[in-house]
């Protein structure tokens, strides 16, 4: 007799089961064609588009096209000045400088000046002009300088790169699993419902007692709960990917993910090196090299500087204003040499040296704690790497034996010999095994994606 019953409910449970898959099937194509926008990815493709769409990435591209520009403005400095000049000047009172007055009428008395203007009302010069330093000791350190900041520009793009590919991976995964939990949520929450539509049944028979209608039904309220979570989980997961992706979040744009947990974790072959490679480390590196070259510019600015420079032109002299009279206009062309030798200057080298010195140990201290920092994180990602790929393997052993221990339980089910309450206790154990499972493999895949980044893989 039980057995019959449990045939009939079995029967009953199938035929919900099928509506219940039908309504999803006709739900998921009217979904498809209300928002036909859709992208396909993989974790390698979502990574490419992170790096063409994120901002912080297009800025450092910018800066080095920067850097790039200034080593050329720099390595100008060593071409000759060569610039046109061309002014007109009116002079609205004219100065006038006191002389000896016998130098123009010998009966003046001793000592009477006189006055005379040395200037017209207007006055100018066109030419050409020429500037060169010959030898500026300076001018070698500031090339090698603008060429070390340019590395660092570089040193910076690339960490900003690693740092978006670290941000991209991460959201893909989360969004990934959180869609595969959104699946077994909502598929636990179809089981409690069939398992509280049986409970009803058995209430109005007689057979169970409002007591266990009651948890059957708190159940199911739990299981629906558990299921709208992680459906706003996922959610939230899509709309923060499609952000690092550069698209609008909360447009109509779909993510289909053509990865799985099962395809990265054996798709991932990789090495755990013995040694990082430190963006960070290279950076202070760089920065050493820059202050010990800044050091050699605060010297070097000490030192003599010869230049020559050349005028080629006419001045103009005249108190009316016609510059086309040739006879207004006077050539002037000359040729100088100079040596600048700085005396007073040298007292602020031991001040510059000093302060370049300090900024030279400060470095050397910043080295040292990052070089120990590096090799500390490093240390612990292989750890929790090695830790996490364990875990990953016990858990998902733990979940295929879940999953057998659920086929017999629903064959023993099938031929009426346990209730539906046992069938349900052993979905709900599968479900616990798979979350713990997807739980490690994410822990697992970031250890990896920490250690991709610090050894620059």
């Amino acid at each position: 007799m039980f057995k019959n019953s449990l045939n009939i409910d079995f029967f009953k449970i199938f035929r919900i089961r099928i509506v219940i898959i039908l309504v999803i099937i006709v739900s998921q194509n009217s979904y498809s064609q209300e928002n036909p926008a859709a992208i396909h990815l993989t974790l390698e493709q979502a990574r490419k588009l992170a790096i063409e769409a994120n901002t912080d990435m297009l800025s450092s591209q910018l800066d080095v096209l920067l850097a790039e520009d200034e080593v050329k403005r720099v390595k100008n400095n060593s071409i000759p000045e060569v610039s046109a000049d061309f002014n007109l000047q009116h002079n609205i009172i004219i100065p006038q400088t006191p002389v000896p007055a016998r130098a123009f009428n010998p009966d003046a008395k001793d000592g009477e000046l006189l006055l005379l203007q040395f200037a017209t009302k207007w006055t100018g010069n066109a030419g050409i002009n020429l500037n060169y330093d010959l030898y500026d000791p300076a001018q070698k350190s500031k090339v090698k300088q603008s060429i070390l900041r340019k590395r660092i520009a570089e040193n910076d793009k690339e960490s900003i790169q690693k740092e978006v590919i670290l941000n991209c991976s991460k959201a893909y995964i989360e969004a990934l699993i959180a869609q595969e939990q959104r699946k077994f949520s909502y598929a636990d929450s179809v089981n409690k419902a069939t398992v509280f539509n049986m409970l009803s049944d058995q209430y109005k028979a007689g057979r169970i007692t409002l007591l266990d209608l009651n948890k059957g039904k708190a159940t199911y309220n739990t299981a629906v709960s558990k299921s709208k979570e992680a459906r706003n989980i996922s959610e939230k997961s899509d709309a923060r990917l499609l952000y690092i992706l550069g698209y609008n979040p909360v447009s109509a744009t779909r993510i289909h993910y053509d990865d799985s947990i099962e395809r990265l974790f054996n798709s991932s072959k990789f090495s755990v090196a013995k040694e990082v490679n430190s963006l960070n480390l290279e950076k202070l590196e760089i920065q050493k090299s820059l202050l010990q070259e800044q050091k050699t510019e605060a010297k070097m600015n000490y030192f003599p500087k010869l230049s020559i420079g050349a005028f080629f032109g006419n001045n103009y002299f005249d108190n009316q204003l016609d510059i086309f009279q040739d006879i207004n206009w006077h050539g002037n062309s000359y040729v100088k040499m100079g040596i600048k030798i700085p005396l007073s200057d040298w007292f602020k080298y031991r001040n510059d040296k000093a302060i370049v010195g300090h900024q030279l140990e400060s470095n050397e201290l910043a080295y040292k704690n990052m070089q120990n920092l590096t090799a500390l994180n490093f240390m612990i990602a292989q750890k929790d790497m090695e830790f996490f790929k364990s875990k990953y393997n016990d858990s998902k052993a733990n979940f295929e034996l879940q999953e057998e221990n659920f086929s017999l339980v629903q064959q023993q089910f099938d031929e009426g010999r346990i209730l539906i309450k046992n069938l349900s206790d052993a979905n709900y154990d599968v479900e616990f095994a798979k979350n713990v499972y997807l739980n490690a493999a994410y822990d697992y895949l970031l250890a990896q994606l920490q250690l991709e980044q610090m050894q620059g893989n």
